[in-house]
C-alpha cells in the first residue's frame, strides 16, 4: 500500500500521528547482520530509512485540472492592473489556499505529522509496546511481538518532534505571496524534428528530481536518457538520417512530490499532445540486474516484445541458460501463462510519469525497467541515503554498466519503432 494512503486510513480512523518504517520482512529478506545487508548486499542496513511523498492524488493540489503557471494568474505588473482585476487576482490566491485546506480535508495531503523511521528505532517502539498481538499478516521479521497497543510497557511516554517547516519563495511578477508558500519547479524539453511527419510525437520521458542521492531512482534512468540523445544526435551529425515524426526528450521535476512535473506539461499542452502524439515511453529508474519488466497498453505490446529481440542480454552468465537477447531472459523469468511464446506485460500503472499521459489524454504509453525477478514492488534500497553511485557500479550493474546500455538501447529501439515507421504500428 502507497504510504499516502497509510496515513491517509490512520487520520480517517482518528490517529493523531503515524510512524512509518520498512520491515525488514520486506527489505531484509534475508537477515539483517552485515554481510546480509548494504553495503554487501542490496537490502536496506538497520539505520536505514525511505522517505517520500504523502499526497494522494497528482499536479499542483492548488490548480486541479489546470496548468500551474503564473500567466494563468496576472497580466503584466500589479501596479497597472486595474481594481477590479487586482480583486479578481487576489481571489484567485485566495481560492487557491481554499483548495489547499479542502486538499488536506480530503485526504490528498496529510493533516497529521508523519515521521519516517529506520526499523532498527521502531524495534526500541514495538519492543515496549502493550496491548493484544496483532493478527499474523500484521507481523514482520523483526524480533518481537507484534502488539497493538496502546500504550508503552511502564507507562514510558514517547515524544516525537517533526521539524518541519513552510517554505514561501517569492516568485518574480507575483507579489501577493500566499501562506502557503511557493516553489518554482523546471521540466526541460528537447526534441529532433521528424523529417516527413514533423507534428507527431514519439516521447521518451523521466523525471529528473530526487530524494536523496537518487543513483537509482532516478538518476539510473537519466543516465540512460542521456545516453540515448548523445547516441541519436551522434548518428544525426555524423548521417543524413533524421526520424520520420518528432522525437521529444523530457526530463521532469517535482515527480517525488505526486508526478507535478509531468502532470503540469500534460494540463498546459493537453489538446496539442492529444492530437499529436503517437506514444509516450517511460522509463522511471533500473531496479535490478536480471531481466526486464514492462507495462504498456495493449495496442503497442507486439512493439514491445519485438523490440527485446533486437537487444543485447546485458548477463553473459544468462547466454548458456536463457539466451543473448533481453527476451531471452524476460520470458524465462516471466512468460505469459495465456500466450505460448510471450513474456507477461502488465497494464501500466499510475506510479510514474506516464500516468496523466495515459489517464489524462488517453495517449498509448509504456513504462519499462530492469528488475531482479523476485518482485520487489520497489527496491530494498529506495528513497533511502544508500541509493549512492558505488550500489549502482558494485551492487547492481557490476559488469561495467551493461545494463544501463541495454536499457538505453531497448528505449531507442522501441522508441525509431513508431517514429519510423511508415504506418504506426498500433495492433
Amino acid at each position: 500500500m502507497f504510504r499516502g494512503n497509510k496515513v491517509a486510513n490512520a487520520e480517517k480512523y482518528g490517529a493523531i500521528g503515524a510512524i512509518l518504517f520498512s520491515d525488514p520482512a520486506e527489505v531484509a529478506p534475508n537477515g539483517t547482520r552485515n554481510e546480509d545487508v548494504y553495503p554487501n548486499t542490496v537490502y536496506m542496513p538497520p539505520h536505514g530509512v525511505q522517505r517520500g511523498t504523502l499526497k494522494n492524488g497528482d499536479g499542483d493540489p492548488l490548480t486541479p485540472l489546470y496548468p500551474s503557471i503564473p500567466a494563468l494568474w496576472h497580466s503584466g505588473s500589479i501596479e497597472k492592473v486595474s481594481l477590479l482585476f487586482m480583486h479578481c487576482f487576489r481571489c484567485i490566491f485566495i481560492q487557491s489556499e481554499c483548495m489547499y485546506f479542502q486538499s488536506r480535508a480530503d485526504g490528498e495531503l496529510p493533516s497529521i505529522p508523519v515521521i519516517p523511521l529506520s526499523y532498527s528505532f521502531a524495534w526500541e517502539l514495538l519492543s515496549r509496546m502493550k496491548g493484544p498481538a496483532a493478527p499474523a499478516t500484521w507481523r514482520g521479521a523483526l524480533n518481537v511481538t507484534y502488539n497493538l497497543g496502546p500504550g508503552l510497557n511502564n507507562n514510558l511516554k514517547t515524544t516525537i518532534t517533526v521539524n518541519g517547516g513552510l517554505e514561501v519563495k517569492d516568485i518574480p511578477k507575483i507579489r501577493y505571496i500566499s501562506p502557503i508558500g511557493f516553489r518554482r519547479i523546471m521540466n526541460v524539453v528537447g526534441y529532433l524534428t521528424g523529417s516527413e511527419e514533423p507534428d507527431r510525437y514519439v516521447i521518451l520521458g523521466n523525471h529528473y528530481d530526487a530524494w536523496t542521492y537518487g543513483a537509482q531512482d532516478p538518476n539510473s534512468g537519466t543516465a540512460a536518457l542521456t545516453e540515448v540523445i548523445r547516441a541519436t544526435m551522434q548518428v544525426v551529425n555524423e548521417t543524413s538520417w533524421r526520424p520520420a515524426r518528432t522525437l521529444m526528450f523530457a526530463a521532469w521535476d517535482a515527480e517525488e512530490y505526486g508526478l507535478i512535473g509531468s502532470t503540469e506539461f500534460v494540463e498546459e499542452f493537453s489538446e496539442l499532445l492529444s492530437r499529436r502524439t503517437v506514444a509516450y515511453i517511460n522509463m522511471d529508474l533500473i531496479k535490478g540486474n536480471q531481466t526486464i519488466e514492462v507495462r504498456s497498453v495493449p495496442s503497442l505490446e507486439d512493439q514491445v516484445v519485438q523490440a527485446s529481440m533486437k537487444v543485447q542480454n546485458p548477463r553473459k552468465d544468462q547466454y548458456e541458460t536463457m539466451g543473448p537477447t533481453v527476451y531471452d531472459a524476460w520470458i524465462h523469468y516471466s512468460h505469459d501463462p495465456t500466450a505460448a511464446g510471450l513474456p507477461l506485460i502488465s497494464v501500466p500503472d499510475g506510479g510514474s510519469d506516464q500516468k496523466a499521459f495515459m489517464e489524462y489524454l488517453g495517449v498509448p504509453v509504456v513504462d519499462f525497467s530492469y528488475v531482479d525477478a523476485d518482485k520487489h514492488d520497489t527496491y530494498p534500497l529506495y528513497h533511502t541515503l544508500y541509493e549512492t553511485p558505488f550500489t549502482n557500479e558494485h551492487l547492481l550493474d557490476t559488469d561495467n554498466f551493461t545494463v544501463h546500455r541495454a536499457v538505453a538501447q531497448y528505449w531507442i529501439e522501441l522508441a525509431l519503432r513508431f517514429a519510423d515507421a511508415p504506418t504506426l504500428p498500433y495492433r
